[in-house]
């Protein structure tokens, strides 16, 4: 190959690169790495029945970046509640999560939007009676300085979760039956890993 070919392949190859890289999306967390939360009432909706919930606590912890990416898998957490009921019987509700990042509005303070793969066990008596599986919607707001916290929040009741029999039993909300979150927040109550104040994590993304 003539030298001035060999040029223009090379031009070619790294303007292609060069672009690649200026059109890249970038997430970073320069906030706390861990977290506590407490949450007010929300209600899950199924065919059956509902499971309404007064308060939980959530613990979670996420990733610091930067990752270069149109999406981030940037948290994982659980929740606990023990202030649920479901036909009037005393119940518990338990749920692993892992938040997915899709899109960021900037702003004071900036909102970051994603989706949730999530999986709970509903239990009465230490019983599980029901399986809860699929994704759901989600915000998390960064905090602002000096003092104000940052909040978690679930969507408006979209997503694709269903219940399921548990172990013990017919879930009286269903068997294969798609359910609904009511909106609601989690203020974050304590965080580690991060610059002081500790208000929790502050995700940003360019451009």
């Amino acid at each position: 190959m003539k030298k001035c070919a060999r040029f223009v392949v090379l031009a070619v190859s790294l303007f292609g690169a060069l672009s690649a890289t200026a059109g890249a999306v970038t997430w970073k967390n320069s906030g706390d790495t861990a977290f506590t939360a407490t949450g007010g009432a929300v209600t899950l909706t199924s065919t059956g029945a509902n499971v309404s919930c007064s308060s939980g606590t959530i613990t979670g912890t996420v990733a610091s970046g930067p990752f270069v990416g149109a999406t981030w898998s940037v948290a994982t957490g659980t929740g606990h509640s023990t202030s649920c009921s479901l036909a009037g019987v005393a119940t518990t509700v338990h749920c692993s999560a892992t938040l997915t990042a899709t899109s960021w509005a900037a702003g004071t303070p900036a909102v970051t939007t994603g989706t949730s793969d999530v999986t709970c066990d509903v239990r009465q008596f230490g019983a599980k009676i029901c399986h809860i599986g699929g994704t759901g919607g989600g915000t998390y707001t960064n905090p602002v300085l000096p003092s104000t916290f940052g909040k978690l929040a679930t969507g408006t009741g979209t997503g694709n979760l269903k219940v399921s029999n548990g172990t013990s039993g017919t879930c009286p909300l269903g068997n294969g039956d798609r359910a609904f979150v009511s909106p609601g927040g989690s203020a974050v109550n304590g965080a580690t890993g991060g610059p002081t104040p500790h208000l929790g994590p502050i995700i940003t993304r360019t451009p």
